[in-house]
């Protein structure tokens, strides 16, 4: 890689394609995984509940049917299952986007095609919930850390952002910058 150079129009298209990308995958994952963890507890909760008939311990009944309501009502406020749908929706037209924009050959690629691609990205994000900035950090990182930036190029996040990214930022204004200028970039593909 050389280094040395400012990232051309496509390069950073790319680079804010894929960590959108990056983004709703681990987001949408992320809901999958707590729907159905919300599911499972219900089923078991409810299996615990029907062994009271069989004359069980009544403080794990207790404990059981907690766990029951408190899981079944963040999965009914939340909709952890609808917002997956949403990530994987927004996922997929940031797929195309980057097909698109790989469509056209790096020295060919022109200013009206970076405006074109931009507007098209504008619109994308248009739908987009409110983005969590501990897990869009995560992303950055890890989509840079792919196309072969160093650890100079990565946000710098705190011990806290890593636990809570997909639920909740926590100061975020604490995320810092790369320590690298706008001419220090090397090529990507």
């Amino acid at each position: 890689m050389s280094e040395g150079r400012a990232l051309s129009l496509r390069e950073q298209l790319l680079l804010d394609v894929r960590i959108s990308v990056c983004y709703h995958q681990r987001r949408r994952s992320f809901l999958e995984t707590f729907d159905r963890s919300a599911k499972a507890i219900a089923v078991l909760g409810g299996s615990i509940g029907f062994s009271k008939l069989l004359g069980s311990n009544d403080v794990a009944i207790a404990i059981a049917s907690a766990a029951v309501v408190l899981f079944s009502t963040m999965n009914l406020v939340f909709a952890p299952g609808q917002t997956a749908n949403r990530h994987q929706d927004l996922e997929r037209r940031f797929v195309d986007l980057e097909k698109k924009i790989l469509a056209v050959k790096a020295e060919n690629f022109t200013p009206e095609d970076s405006e074109k691609f931009s507007n098209d990205m504008l619109d994308i994000t248009a739908a987009e919930p409110v983005v969590l900035q501990g897990l869009y950090a995560l992303c950055y990182n890890q989509v840079f850390r792919a196309a072969g930036f160093g650890k100079k190029y990565h946000l710098d996040l705190k011990w806290y952002h890593y636990p809570l990214a997909h639920i909740v930022d926590v100061k975020p204004k604490t995320i810092s910058a790369p320590h690298v200028h706008d001419t220090d970039f090397p090529k990507i593909s």
